[in-house]
């Protein structure tokens, strides 16, 4: 920033952006230009707030370009100066002493080793400036706001587990820090007196450069849990640290240099670091389900968290890809219940989707009672098993009875609250119930996508339908692209009598199958009929490539006003076994067959007569 006078050179400081480092060097990594970027941000309170923050960073950073100078010059000798250089840079940073050594004992690399890069390209001049403004920043104010950290004692009861962020140049990496994360969820949930945020509420921040503060205080946690994971090859590093989120106080940080198949423990430490920082007094028992492992095979895990990354991005690829690999998990491991569970889960989701119940509901229901033998405890396994029973066997009191086991096994899941208060919406006469379930889930989480959609759902199915289009508004606000949001609130929409309105939300979503059902009778109830029997024409089409549920191709013939063809169609849902027409009962689209004795026969067979 150095100018013609002093005043000028003040004013750039103040005002002027820093040149980047690639102008001194073309070898700066990214990752330090980030580094210092951030350091140097005229904005305070964008800057590290300590140097804790600061530390983590350049710690990962040294692993980086170790492992990168270690792969390139593995055969090369080493110079006595450059292996100083490196010795002194690893002593500054692993006793936390970030310009502790005098200036003068710091001396430039004479390679181009790109571990070594900082001390041969960086004029010596602005790195001494540099040390020095980190000796008056760590000495003044970092370190004491660091240890004054540490000794705090603070009562936490909420917490947000933030997506763990993939710093590795390979993108196939990203199962494992969503993996962590998820796991993380996972296990801190089973701590007692604290309240973790879902996976369905956190991940709206991924790839959001976010301090914590931000989402901590929009999800109302008092504590936010961050990390970071850089792979090379078979080693893994992960940083992690808990914020406070009233303070920015630092409660705990670590940072782990461990192999790939050691994932697991690093797992374990995590949650038994932050245990033991909150003061959380865990039974023998506690313990172990808080660090429980369903699989002790490295590759099997690893296998199970690849699932698991597919079939929260669910999509028909995806879909496909998350149960390739649950078994391939299973394969490895066959005593792997939660591999079983997730297995069961995807093939229940893709049931009437992409796969005819009849083929996918025998696959979901043999993968759920697998897990279920060999762990009766998993929560996941019960609500995957109420949905079978739901969805394929009709069997409405089994569904109940499980989807109870499951709020019981996990009371504070608001996953499995919103399920129940769905299976409930269907059921006249337990409307009541429903909304209580629904507003139990929302309490628990309301930020959680589950949760919220959940609501929407039931609201719609009791025919609220302004709360409906309200809690699909507030869903979208938190996922503007989620398309079961969309559906639903054109739905209510054309209950309100707002055509219009339903189809342009119904439209930006047209390519999936229910959507385009729906869009059709839209089309047919608004008058628009070249446009419905467009769609109509559209669906037996792709019917002719892969499954549609016939329960879509009758909700346009109603629409028509076809009931002879519906009624066909209903049947052939019937004997597909669809699980769309447990919604029958409350589908408001199918209120103008209700008076055919036909319609209430069709109600008898499935069972939800009596219900």
């Amino acid at each position: 920033f150095l100018s013609e006078s002093a005043a000028a050179t003040f004013s750039a400081i103040l005002t002027r952006e820093l040149p980047p480092l690639a102008r001194y060097s073309k070898e700066v990594p990214a990752e330090l230009e980030r580094i210092v970027n951030k350091a140097l941000r005229k904005d305070r309170g964008e800057r590290y707030q300590t140097v804790k923050d600061l530390l983590l960073d350049l710690k990962s950073l040294k692993e980086e370009l170790i492992y990168e100078a270690k792969s390139r010059t593995a055969d090369q000798p080493q110079s006595a100066d450059t292996a100083m250089g490196a010795r002194k840079i690893n002593q500054g940073l692993d006793t936390g002493k970030l310009a502790g050594t005098p200036s003068n004992e710091i001396s430039p690399a004479r390679t181009t080793s790109s571990a070594e890069y900082v001390i041969n390209e960086i004029n010596r001049h602005k790195l001494a400036v540099l040390l020095a403004l980190l000796v008056v920043v760590s000495a003044s104010i970092g370190l004491g706001l660091y240890f004054h950290t540490r000794n705090t004692e603070v009562a936490i009861e909420s917490i947000a587990v933030l997506p763990f962020v993939n710093t590795s140049a390979d993108p196939n990496t990203e199962y494992l820090s969503d993996g962590v994360t998820d796991s993380l969820i996972y296990s801190l949930s089973r701590l007692p007196n604290l309240k973790v945020k879902s996976h369905s509420s956190v991940f709206r921040y991924k790839g959001k450069e976010v301090e914590p503060q931000t989402p901590g205080r929009e999800l109302g946690v008092q504590a936010v849990l961050t990390g970071r994971i850089v792979q090379r090859g078979e080693m893994l590093v992960i940083n992690a640290e808990l914020v406070e989120v009233g303070s920015n106080n630092v409660l705990w940080g670590q940072q782990y240099n461990r192999k790939l198949s050691e994932i697991q423990s690093v797992e374990d430490e995590i949650s038994k670091g932050i245990s033991e920082k909150l003061r959380l007094k865990l039974t023998g028992e506690g313990q172990q389900r808080l660090t429980r492992h369903y699989t002790t095979l490295p590759e099997a895990y690893q296998a199970y968290l690849r699932g698991q990354y597919y079939y929260n991005h669910a999509a028909g690829e995806s879909e496909r890809k998350a149960i390739e690999y649950f078994n391939q998990a299973i394969g490895l491991d066959p005593n792997y219940a939660q591999a079983y569970a997730g297995l069961a889960a995807v093939y229940a989701d893709i049931s009437s989707v992409y796969l005819p119940p009849s083929e996918a509901m025998p696959k979901a229901k043999e993968a759920v009672l697998k897990a279920l033998a060999l762990d009766e405890s998993l929560a996941e396994a019960h609500l995957s098993l109420a949905v079978i029973h739901w969805w394929a066997d009709w069997d409405f009191p089994a569904a109940e009875r499980e989807f109870r086991r499951a709020i019981e096994l996990s009371p504070n899941e608001p996953t499995v609250h919103v399920g129940y208060g769905g299976f409930l919406s269907r059921m006249p006469g337990r409307f009541d119930e429903a909304i209580a379930a629904a507003n139990r889930g929302l309490q628990l989480d309301s930020f959680s996508v589950t949760a919220n959609i959940g609501a929407v759902i039931v609201f719609y199915n009791t025919r609220h339908y302004d709360q409906a289009i309200e809690q699909a508004l507030k869903t979208l606000e938190i996922d503007r692209d989620l398309a079961v949001a969309r559906y639903f609130l054109g739905a209510a929409y054309l209950e309100k009598g707002q055509s219009e309105q339903a189809i342009t939300e119904l439209q930006k979503n047209r390519s999936r199958t229910v959507v385009l059902g729906l869009l059709g009778y839209t089309y047919a109830v608004a008058g628009r009929k070249a446009e419905a029997l467009k769609a109509l024409a559209e669906l037996q089409a792709i019917s002719g490539r892969r499954y549609v549920s016939p329960y879509e191709i009758a909700r346009i013939y109603v629409g028509l006003g076809e009931k002879e063809q519906a009624f066909e169609w209903l049947e052939k849902a019937y004997q597909g076994r669809s699980d769309l027409l447990t919604r029958l009962q409350v589908d408001p689209n199918f209120d103008s067959l209700r008076s055919d004795p036909r319609f209430a026969d069709l109600v008898r067979r499935v069972g939800l007569e009596k219900h």
